[in-house]
């Protein structure tokens, strides 16, 4: 199975997730294992660099993600 490289140090499942075993797994299992790179989290790693993911950035928030990479655009851009 195709999993994603950054699952056992991914700061949203080691520092939101701890007190959510049931909901962390479930989630886990959807975007860690296998879609991951639909994970919004993956996304603005991969475009911006792990420094510029916010710890409480869900996987499944691409809203936030989105936003993230706009503006990195237009700073690049400015």
């Amino acid at each position: 199975m195709n999993e994603c490289e950054k699952i056992d140090r991914c700061q949203f499942f080691l520092q939101i997730m701890p007190g959510m075993p049931q909901t962390s797994k479930l989630v886990r299992n959807f975007y860690c294992m296998g879609n991951f790179t639909r994970c919004a989290r993956y996304q603005v790693g991969k475009m911006l660099g792990l420094q510029a993911v916010p710890d409480n950035l869900s996987p499944s928030d691409r809203l936030q993600a989105d936003l993230l990479l706009e503006t990195a655009r237009l700073e690049i851009e400015a």
